[in-house]
């Protein structure tokens, strides 16, 4: 299907020279297990075939994958860095990437890094990240979903010095 539709084959195409460049990017040490991420992403990729539009959740998954590996590894320059406090004494650093095919956020929190991809359609400014994790952004309130079965945590941008 990929290689009989351009439309997925122009994704197929610009994936691979996206994970290239993480690839590069990327540390050595780092570099196994984004290759096996990158496994992974295929492996889930190849579910669409239960898909009742394959093609469109094949072209979803792409527009996903390349939007977490531009934002993950910075291979594109951010629109706009923000230092959030939140309940608990948390403090988050968002990077935000406005870039094609989706926006992105790398949210870094307690010395873990996670990529959000925001979610077309939606009406707000919403990114879903692995693990039901979820960052929704209302002008300089943040609301973050970082452990599930846990509650949200409220986020407030810091006043720049």
């Amino acid at each position: 299907l990929i290689c009989k539709t351009p439309e997925l084959m122009n994704l197929d195409n610009w994936l691979a020279a996206v994970f290239a460049d993480a690839q590069r990017a990327a540390p050595a040490d780092a570099n196994p297990a984004l290759q096996a991420e990158q496994s992974g992403w295929v492996k889930g990729r190849n579910d669409c075939w239960k898909a009742s539009d394959k093609s469109s959740c094949i072209a979803d998954a792409y527009r996903h994958r390349i939007a977490e590996l531009r934002a993950r590894w910075q291979l594109v320059p951010p629109e706009q860095t923000v230092n959030f406090t939140c309940d608990q004494g948390v403090s988050a650093v968002a990077t935000f990437f406005n870039s094609e095919p989706l926006p992105a956020a790398r949210l870094e929190i307690d010395g873990e890094t996670q990529v959000f991809v925001g979610t077309p359609g939606t009406g707000e400014t919403r990114y879903d990240g692995s693990f039901g994790r979820l960052l929704r952004v209302e002008g300089k309130v943040a609301k973050l979903i970082w452990d599930q079965g846990k509650p949200a945590l409220a986020c407030v941008a810091k006043k720049k010095p």
